[in-house]
């Protein structure tokens, strides 16, 4: 009984919990210093999100795309990504993270389903 529970527990950890709670999780990526060197790019039920290093003004940045599958970053036409600009930091992931996740939501209720960015 209790290795089901677990399971059933971690589960819900890899694979987030919907309902407006979290899909995407801190568990899910890879640390910064992967991101500092490669893009990490990933999907969560029809949507995929790239995290890239990117230098501005004041040092360097987290950027976060989202956009629809089924094609990858660089078949998906500019027009079709949404993005934003974070601190490149545990909070600025963590705040990545929920902006993601909030995206999803919003990409979930459009009238033509997933991947209804415009």
């Amino acid at each position: 009984m209790e290795i089901l529970i677990l399971f059933k527990l971690s589960r819900r950890a890899v694979l987030g919990i919907e309902g407006g709670v979290v899909m995407l999780t801190r568990n899910d990526l890879l640390p910064l210093k992967f991101v500092e060197k490669e893009d990490f790019a990933g999907s969560y039920k029809g949507m995929r999100f790239l995290l890239h290093k990117e230098m501005a003004d004041e040092g360097k940045k987290l950027k976060a795309y989202v956009w629809s599958e089924p094609f990858c970053f660089d078949a998906t036409p500019d027009d079709e990504k949404l993005s934003e600009l974070f601190e490149f930091s545990e909070e600025g992931l963590a705040a990545a993270i929920a902006w993601m996740n909030g995206k999803y939501e919003f990409i979930k209720k459009q009238p033509d389903g997933i991947g209804c960015f415009r």
